[in-house]
């Protein structure tokens, strides 16, 4: 199976919040098969910050930022974390990356 299976399924799966640890394992299982799946990575991030931990979506937001420079989500993600994370430099710098780039 290829990534975008997976992905597919993490969708599905998080669709219920009694799932989203399963559809944290999806997101996994395409990154095993394709590190640089973009929509994996951001969803793996989001679902991070569902699930109330801030540091694992920060992480993962910078990640989605290394693969793609220039998508405003990945940033706008990364502030709404850093924001929670209580680094406000590092928000601002996020969201002015995110308006840049829309």
């Amino acid at each position: 199976m290829d990534p975008e299976y997976w992905y597919h399924k993490g969708v599905v799966l998080n669709q219920n919040d009694s799932a989203l640890k399963s559809a944290l394992k999806c997101y996994k299982q395409a990154l095993m098969l394709n590190p640089e799946h973009t929509p994996s990575i951001f969803n793996l991030a989001c679902n991070y910050q569902k699930n109330g931990e801030p540091a694992e979506a920060k992480v993962q937001f910078e990640k989605a930022i290394k693969v793609r420079e220039d998508w405003p989500d990945a940033y706008y993600g990364l502030t709404l974390t850093c924001i929670q994370l209580d680094l406000t430099s590092q928000a601002v710098s996020a969201i002015e990356k995110a308006i840049h780039y829309t």
